[in-house]
């Protein structure tokens, strides 16, 4: 080999380069979050739910609540208090608290199921089986732990779930945050009788990208968060305008929920349910005094104008929406919730999993409803007396 100077020059180069780089200070791995403690948690639990509707604590309120090793003065003193009176914390046999000791997983999502009063209603240890270190999970919380998984509040990486090991301050937050987010049926002033509620929310007005939560009255009388899933709403987001015909909107209140229906016979709703023929149409036509209202095609007769066909594949499941009921001319017509994978003419569109789930678990004899609003307008739209 001829090595030339121009190749020189380069190996000398190189040379250099791996010294320097051989040379440089090493950067140290960054380090692990520090551990939560009992005390920071109750501060972060606090702050989470702020100002909240959350369930009445069972039992009467606590007007003073001390620990033999928390003393005022010290840094999470209030949070503490003020958390063990609202009944979210709670200290140990001994009257102690140990505000200093880090907080388990399994205990922080414990501590955050009870303040939310949720029913643990699954099979814990058919759920638990399916992780490598789910034998682990003490017995205290393996229903909540389980029930969690099965809402999806809790994401696993792998086949772990962790339950022991401590967690950060962001963590928990963020743990908290998702829980919060999709329990959102609190107090909410819903007529008594109903207990299923469908809630279709999104992030604002102008919004097409939306979820959907379905709830339903426990044994312990407080609301049960039993499915979440994202879901479409009209291309031109929720409008709370009374004259929403021709319009891309999807209309803003509570409404109850209609028939069922589908291109095949019932696949098991306990809903009322109609199987779509050929010649089914949604009249929309609203000078017709037939407007807002299921038609068949031949029986027309020039009583109406225009009409939506029923017999297509977003139809082939779902439910109406009562909107309109009064069939008031021009506020609108055929609302549904039914299969479709992107915004809407003013319908609720979702995967046609996530539509069967619903139809199997909507019940006609719970009186189900579903409301439909932004997220952030619902505390002050339909926050009442009532604390389920």
């Amino acid at each position: 080999m001829i090595r030339t100077n121009a190749g020189l020059y380069a190996a000398g180069f190189a040379a250099a380069l791996l010294a320097i780089v051989l040379s440089a200070p090493r950067l140290a791995a960054a380090a692990p979050p520090a551990p939560l403690t009992r005390g920071g948690f109750a501060a972060v639990l606090l702050a989470a739910i702020g100002e909240k509707t959350v369930p009445l604590p069972l039992g009467p309120p606590k007007t003073a609540v001390s620990f033999s090793d928390v003393s005022e003065g010290d840094a999470d003193y209030g949070a503490i208090t003020a958390a063990a009176a609202k009944g979210y914390v709670s200290g140990y046999p001994d009257g102690s608290f140990r505000p200093d000791a880090p907080v388990a997983f399994e205990d922080m999502v414990c501590v955050a199921s009870n303040a939310l009063r949720i029913q643990p209603v699954c099979d814990a240890e058919e759920i638990l089986a399916r992780y490598a270190d789910g034998k682990s999970v003490s017995q205290y919380a393996r229903a909540y732990l389980a029930e969690n998984v099965v809402r999806g509040y809790i994401e696993t990486a792998g086949d772990r779930l962790g339950p022991r090991r401590t967690v950060g301050k962001a963590e928990a937050e963020a743990y908290l945050a998702k829980v919060l987010s999709e329990n959102i049926a609190f107090g909410l002033d819903i007529p008594d009788g109903t207990e299923q509620l469908v809630a279709v929310t999104a992030a604002g007005y102008g919004v097409s990208a939306g979820r959907a939560h379905l709830y339903e009255i426990g044994k312990n009388g407080v609301w049960q968060n039993m499915r979440n899933f994202g879901c479409f709403i009209g291309q031109d987001g929720f409008s709370d305008e009374k004259l929403l015909e021709g319009r891309r909107n999807t209309p803003v209140g509570l409404f109850a929920v209609g028939t069922a229906f589908g291109a095949a016979d019932n696949p098991g709703t306990k809903l009322a349910y109609r199987k779509i023929a050929k010649d089914d149409v949604w009249v929309d036509d609203p000078k017709s005094a037939l407007y807002n209202t299921w038609q068949k095609r031949g029986d027309n007769n020039g009583r109406w104008s225009s009409a939506e066909n029923m017999d297509v594949a977003a139809y082939s499941l779902g439910f109406v929406i009562g909107y309109n009921s009064e069939r008031t001319p021009y506020a609108g017509s055929a609302y549904f919730f039914h299969i479709y994978g992107k915004p809407t003419y003013g319908c609720v569109g979702a995967a046609r999993e996530d539509v069967l789930e619903t139809l199997l678990w909507l019940d006609a004899g719970k009186k189900p409803m579903i409301l439909m609003c932004p997220d952030t307008d619902i505390p002050a739209r339909y926050t009442g007396v009532r604390k389920h």
